[in-house]
């Protein structure tokens, strides 16, 4: 019995052995793994941003991404070398790897729902970059400032979207509340891992702190000029239309004009209208559950003459957060004229969280409708 179970226990020896000269040889397609994975599962599971799930999910992945930071630098600071360590060493850049990826993966999902790609595209770039840094880059996660500054913008992150699903409401007040939360939790963490880790902390302390007040730095100046993403908003759906009433039901009859099926995919329809005839603009917007805030629809025309547009109406109304195709709405502008025209659909402090573009022509006789229930 002792000489099968010493060939057992040799066997499993030798089989740990094999894993690890594994994982050492195929190190970078075994990081791109953990990175696809983290990637599918979010896109498998992540739907709605104020569900109890997808939050739970995201915190778990911020937890993980930390415990993993806090492992790999205890042991790479000497702190944390028992043998049962030192199996799992060498797992640990890629757990990390997987958490860092499934968070800016979950984040590229739901600010790209919440944002319009025209002004959001820098903090949209940000995040893809940080994507792709995180396949890269990897001889950098060996430096923990490099680990607890992709950690803060991600903490970050997930905060600007948590903190008004948490209180039920949005604004300045609001985002700066946020900072304030994620520049609390990271201190704490620097410090707790300066007292655990002091070797890896307080020689690089002011680099670190320098690397954290940039970042924060940066998320100040990209939502005060209106690129952050409106986030937890997101436009679900916007149309021109000639005419549109609610139902008793509540829904929404639109009569829209009919058009050839190659039609559909273009990007700037054309409205035909008879001349004074007014347009809808009709919305929907997606709030999370119990968030009561103010959206505006704003008719900008394109002048030929002056090459810039003019805003010639803004049509403010409340909506209600919970409804999975988003809060539904509309606003009418008369005397229209042709031209270049769009419709921004934005927060009542400016942020835009959608547009839709469109060419006005004026004809003689009153274009074919088709209606359709909003």
């Amino acid at each position: 019995m002792s000489l099968f179970r010493k060939m057992g226990n040799q066997n499993i020896k030798n089989l740990i052995y094999h894993i690890q000269i594994f994982i050492k040889k195929h190190e970078s397609h075994l990081s791109s793994g953990a990175l696809f994975l983290g990637f599918i599962v979010d896109n498998l599971t992540l739907k709605r941003i104020d569900l109890l799930f997808e939050n739970i999910v995201l915190s778990s992945y911020l937890l993980l991404a930390l415990l993993s930071i806090l492992f790999f630098n205890l042991y790479e600071g000497g702190r944390a070398q028992l043998p049962i360590f030192s199996k799992f060493r060498p797992w640990t850049p890629f757990v990390m790897q997987y958490a860092f990826g499934a968070l800016l993966s979950g984040f590229v999902i739901f600010y790209t729902k919440s944002a319009s790609i025209f002004t959001s595209w820098p903090f949209l770039l940000l995040l893809i970059s940080l994507f792709i840094g995180n396949e890269f880059l990897k001889v950098r996660y060996a430096r923990f400032i490099f680990h607890m500054s992709v950690f803060f913008f991600l903490l970050f992150s997930f905060m600007i979207f948590y903190v008004p699903i948490l209180i039920r409401s949005m604004g300045t007040w609001v985002f700066l509340l946020s900072g304030a939360i994620s520049l609390l939790a990271i201190s704490v963490c620097v410090l707790l891992f300066g007292k655990m880790i002091p070797a890896r902390v307080m020689p690089h302390r002011r680099k670190l702190m320098a690397s954290i007040g940039s970042i924060f730095f940066l998320m100040n100046l990209l939502y005060f000029t209106n690129i952050l993403p409106p986030i937890p908003l997101a436009l679900k759906n916007a149309g021109i239309y000639y005419f549109i009433e609610r139902t008793e039901k509540g829904d929404y009859r639109a009569r829209f004009q009919a058009e050839q099926w190659y039609e559909k995919f273009k990007l700037h329809k054309t409205v035909h209208i008879t001349h004074n005839a007014p347009l809808y603009a009709f919305s929907s917007v997606f709030a999370p559950t119990d968030l009561n805030t103010e959206i505006v629809h704003e008719w900008r025309y394109y002048d030929p003459v002056k090459k810039s547009w003019t805003t010639l109406l803004k049509t403010p109304f409340p909506i209600v957060g919970g409804r999975d195709g988003g809060y539904r709405g509309y606003s009418i502008k008369t005397s229209v004229f042709p031209g270049k025209w769009r419709v921004e659909v934005k927060t009542k402090n400016g942020l835009l969280i959608g547009r839709k573009s469109f060419m006005v022509e004026v004809v003689g006789d009153p274009p074919v409708l088709e209606e359709a229930i909003l």
